[in-house]
């Protein structure tokens, strides 16, 4: 393996977490309260959460997916997630969903 990039499955490992945070970005507002697992791989990880709280909404479901951890394009993510609560809450995501398209 000397120099050589691992194969993709290289590594599958599974976090179960009950009550933790969840940091998006310093610009955003922060989940708490969440439970779910984390996958990893040697190059993705992927987040399903059953329960949080999202300011003072509450979440239903979602799933975060970093398709290339370690890469140049490391600070990617896709967000897919079901809140209920006031749309104030979300929108800050909306606004980084919207910086993001603008750019491309």
């Amino acid at each position: 393996w000397e120099g050589a990039p691992l194969p993709k499955n290289a590594m599958l490992t599974s976090i179960e977490f009950e009550r933790c945070r969840v940091i998006f970005a310093d610009n955003l507002p922060h989940m708490t309260e969440t439970s779910g697992v984390a996958d990893f791989t040697t190059q993705t990880m992927t987040v399903t959460l059953d329960e949080g709280t999202l300011l003072s909404s509450a979440l239903e479901s979602a799933v975060i997916h970093i398709p290339n951890l370690g890469g140049d394009d490391v600070e990617k993510m896709d967000i897919d997630a079901t809140f209920n609560g006031p749309l104030k809450d979300v929108v800050p995501f909306q606004q980084l969903q919207s910086r993001v398209f603008n750019q491309a």
